[in-house]
């Protein structure tokens, strides 16, 4: 009962920083530090792995977010990581796999399901709200069909609070993946086209690879004014791979849109926030994140953080997590651009050399 009443007043300082950052210039770094703190602590002493991970970290010299012991993405792969206990999870989000094995998984109840719900939506209203579109086609299946997928259900969300009552999922799941219902999705963009409604589609890589192999280039596509593309990575396997670069003109073309119409989205099944990579004046394209969340570029060599233009590690901080780590290692190799990273390519092999350069304040 203590456990649940020390997560409760978290959960209820989340919602407060997530909101209160929403509409402030400039957000409390020692706010910041504090919520990230105090996540942590609770997060190391109530999750039966993360202590034996961690150990007792020495409380006294951690001041900031940024001193914080990072957990590697792949333990969740490993272990339960989540202080729910057992059977208090009511979701359960796997990321993307061809077995059990080498899926990892991040275990929601109600409560912390809203703070991601809270997240994805406060992040995703205050990049779109000046470009508004009002149809959302999404290229994947549905929650009922996909129940297990984090990314199904922050369309979902997005669909249902942003669509403005015009939406749709036109993609299925069968034995062999996702695949998109070519017929339904032309549908859903017939009817939007006629009536010169803006479009936002959504999918992954593979999505707009089937569309790009499967409709005829002979065809008139074009999008409506205002349209966009939301693109989320990854191929897995399923299609043939395309650079960014050239699957990007491909959809530009099979669409009638500009790159600038194009926005790609940073995010994994082990994070509750997300970053969105519009086009920079000062900065180019670079994924930003949330004012709930930092990251940092280091050297798998040392663990110490790159100067900007540098090619290094990524590490996210997402107070979002709450019932996780907020703390993680991730496997992508990014650059630092300003206040925002530029994503350079998924680890083959785990770049860490050394997990303990990132076991920090013992």
């Amino acid at each position: 009962m203590t456990n649940s009443i020390a997560q409760s007043a978290l959960i209820k300082r989340v919602h407060t920083f997530m909101a209160n950052a929403c509409t402030e210039e400039q957000t409390n770094e020692g706010e910041f530090s504090s919520l990230a703190l105090d996540l942590a602590r609770f997060q190391i002493q109530n999750t039966p792995f993360l202590s034996r991970y961690f150990g007792a970290p020495n409380w006294d010299k951690i001041e900031r977010w940024d001193q914080l012991p990072l957990l590697p993405i792949s333990a969740y792969k490993e272990a339960r990581i989540t202080s729910l206990g057992e059977g208090e999870d009511e979701v359960q989000f796997y990321s993307s796999g061809t077995t059990m094995k080498d899926r990892s998984c991040h275990y929601h109840d109600s409560n912390t399901l809203a703070v991601y719900k809270d997240s994805l939506l406060r992040w995703f209203h205050l990049h779109f709200r000046d470009r508004q579109p009002l149809t959302i086609i999404s290229l994947t299946p549905c929650m009922g069909e996909a129940p297990h997928s984090s990314l199904v259900y922050m369309f979902h969300q997005i669909a249902t609070v942003e669509g403005g009552g015009e939406w749709g999922f036109v993609g299925k799941s069968n034995p062999e993946g996702w695949v998109v219902d070519f017929g339904k999705f032309l549908e859903k963009l017939r009817r939007a086209t006629e009536k010169g409604i803006p479009v936002l589609i959504t999918g992954t890589a593979f999505n707009y690879v089937q569309l790009l192999d499967e409709l005829d280039s002979k065809q008139d596509y074009t999008l409506p004014k205002g349209s966009l593309v939301l693109e989320t990575g990854g191929y897995k396997g399923r299609t043939r791979e395309l650079t960014k670069d050239a699957l990007y003109l491909e959809i530009q073309k099979l669409f009638g849109i500009t790159r600038k119409q194009i926005v790609s989205e940073y995010g994994m099944c082990e994070l509750s926030s997300q970053g969105y990579d519009f086009e920079d004046a000062k900065q180019g394209r670079c994924f930003q994140m949330p004012p709930w969340a930092r990251f940092r570029v280091l050297s798998p060599e040392t663990g110490l953080e790159l100067p900007e233009g540098e090619t290094g590690i990524l590490a996210i901080y997402d107070l979002a997590n709450v019932a996780s780590y907020t703390g993680l290692m991730t496997e992508d190799l990014a650059i630092r651009r300003a206040d925002g990273f530029e994503w350079q390519a998924r680890s083959s092999n785990n770049p860490v050399k050394g997990c303990s350069l990132f076991v920090a304040g013992k």
